[in-house]
């Protein structure tokens, strides 16, 4: 008996030393710092709280596309020329991402009472999608899935998506182990700081001045590089789509979403990132009924809508793969933006 009661405090102490790291880690920010992921974009949530001014122009929250898709030194620019005054701009666009991530997108974009001029929620068709069978979906049961998401639909999913969920339940206690190693080796605390220098840099975009000069002296062409990345995930490219299924409890969040930009006085514009055309053309069905339901569900609750998913000035060698843009197709969409969000922005 007196075992018994041993084990059972041992593991009274253990979840309660979980709880109350996985407060800590949140509290202090560490639990996305050395995270173990390559060029996920969680180092934003560290770098817009630190930097973000009180009230952005604009921040975009969404998928990999939208992390792609965006480069704020542009947006901001070509904004500027026409306001005539500074204008801040914030990607949060995350790989991975689904609608299920937009609670915590939500936290980040209006923490320390932030609020934004604008706020641009991505509604593609990945980004809003239950029926994903993609790897990337993992990364919301690993980095952001309630322990109550998980219990829940542990018999209605697949093993390994429950098998995440539950290391992100001990999450807090991996973030501790991960920072305290990483003090051991400047290697990784050289890696760290150079990605918060550009994650500061771009604000969040996957895309830096560098990357656009090279993609420029391309005259429009793919590279080798992006030809061959994109005819090896051809397949799993087209996963994001297909099948495609309207998320379950997508009211819930979208209310959500209106809610706090209500309450911020923040405009709310839904947006869907440009694709190519062999994602276009590999699923029409799917697109077909993903175009339906957005349009329906924004007019419903009358939310701006700007589909740019066939957005004719983006060409074929703006693309780096079939569903994310590359340099010089994320300047143009920026231009674009920029214009469109001008009058949105003006005092």
């Amino acid at each position: 008996m007196t075992i018994i009661k041993v084990h059972l405090r041992t593991l009274f102490g253990a979840v309660l030393a979980a709880i109350f790291l996985n407060w800590a880690a949140d509290a202090t920010g560490i639990r996305w710092r050395f995270t173990g992921t390559h060029d996920q974009g969680y180092e934003i949530f560290e770098i817009y709280k630190k930097h973000a001014g009180p009230r952005p122009d604009v921040v975009a929250i969404g998928s990999s596309m939208t992390r792609w898709g965006v480069l704020p030194p542009s947006l901001a620019a070509k904004a500027e020329h026409s306001l005539n005054r500074p204008v801040e701009v914030w990607n949060l666009g995350l790989h991975g991402g689904t609608s299920s991530q937009v609670s915590a997108l939500l936290e980040l974009a209006f923490s320390n009472h932030r609020s934004p001029r604008v706020l641009l929620l991505e509604l593609g068709p990945s980004f809003w999608n239950e029926a994903r069978t993609d790897s990337n979906i993992l990364h919301y049961w690993r980095w952001f899935a309630p322990l109550s998401h998980t219990l829940t639909s542990a018999f209605q999913q697949p093993w390994a998506q429950t098998r995440e969920g539950l290391v992100r339940a001990i999450a807090g206690c991996r973030s501790f182990w991960l920072n305290a190693t990483s003090l051991a080796s400047q290697k990784k605390r050289l890696e760290h700081n150079r990605r918060i220098d550009v994650a500061i840099h771009q604000k969040g975009s996957f895309w830096g001045i560098e990357h656009l000069k090279r993609d420029l002296e391309r005259n429009g062409l793919l590279s080798p590089t992006a030809i061959r990345a994109a005819q090896a995930r051809k397949k799993d490219q087209l996963l994001l789509v297909q099948p495609w299924q309207q998320p379950r409890g997508w009211e819930t969040v979208l209310a959500e979403v209106v809610a706090i930009c209500e309450k911020r006085g923040t405009r709310l514009i839904a947006w869907a990132p440009p694709i190519s055309k062999g994602l276009r053309d590999g699923a029409p069905l799917e697109l077909r009924t993903w175009k339906e339901w957005a349009t329906a569900s924004m007019q419903t609750n009358e939310i701006p809508f700007w589909d740019y998913l066939n957005e004719p000035s983006i060409e074929p060698g703006m693309f780096f793969n079939l569903s994310h843009l590359a340099p010089t197709g994320a300047l143009q969409l920026s231009v674009l933006l920029a214009d469109r969000l001008a009058p949105y922005l003006r005092d």
